[in-house]
């Protein structure tokens, strides 16, 4: 990915990189989801090593925080998984 939008998102040839490790530097050892966000919420991503795709909807942009929270504790449980 070749521009940041914000700290720690990453965009490029349509797609976003998640880098944790950018928005709390105590997250930098999570793995790095390659995928989209939208504007109600709503994340696609894929975690190429675990091979999972994660689909969240939170149905409203007053919920980004929390979305992005859920996103870090799927990315969590996912690299504790292997």
């Amino acid at each position: 990915m070749r521009h940041r939008m914000r700290r720690g998102i990453h965009y490029g040839a349509g797609s976003m990189t998640l880098k944790f490790g950018e928005f709390f530097p105590l997250l930098r050892w999570l793995p790095q989801p390659v995928g989209h966000l939208g504007v109600m919420g709503t994340h696609l991503f894929f975690y190429p090593n675990q091979q999972a795709h994660v689909v969240l909807n939170f149905h409203s942009t007053e919920e980004m925080s929390q979305s992005f929270q859920a996103q870090i504790r799927i990315a969590q449980l996912l690299a504790r998984l292997g």
